[in-house]
């Protein structure tokens, strides 16, 4: 439900009331999802660098 402001303007971003178990829940997985791919970028990257090290000798 949305509420009116004064002057007759609606919110885009009324989405009314805010269930708090929701939030913490969405937030939980949000994090979740950001801790793996943190976690897959840095093991590409370490596999990145390990190959680049094992190939020092073709770099001039």
């Amino acid at each position: 439900m949305t509420q009116t402001e004064p002057g007759g303007i609606v919110p885009v971003n009324d989405n009314g009331p805010i269930d708090p178990a929701a939030k913490a829940r969405f937030d939980e997985l949000v994090f979740a999802v950001a801790s793996a791919l943190g976690r897959q970028i840095a093991r590409e990257e370490f596999e990145q660098r390990l190959n680049r090290s094992a190939n020092d000798n073709n770099i001039l």
